[in-house]
């Protein structure tokens, strides 16, 4: 290997500080993600809108997550200037 590729290499390491505030800032993500999938679950569980929407829950409740997952990262990815639309 020669020096500059040597010299590429090490310098595309990440050191220790730099790991440490990489993986704090994707797990403040990660956090900041879960709390807003937990608020469209819970608005939405609790005012479901109509018959299919509840069967839906009772049956598929992982996909619903998965979903809600979705929008979350779509809605941060692509924030529109209207009112956040519901589920479903």
């Amino acid at each position: 290997m020669s020096s500059s590729t040597k010299h590429e290499v090490e310098s595309s390491r990440l050191s220790e500080e730099e790991k440490k505030v990489v993986m704090v800032r994707c797990f403040r993500m990660v956090d900041y993600l879960c709390d807003i999938v937990t608020d469209y679950i819970l608005d939405f569980v609790q005012d479901v809108p109509c018959s299919t929407a509840k069967q839906f829950l009772l049956s598929r409740p992982e996909e619903f997550a998965i979903r809600a997952f979705i929008k979350t990262i779509n809605d941060i990815a692509h924030p529109s200037p209207k009112p956040k639309n519901r589920m479903h």
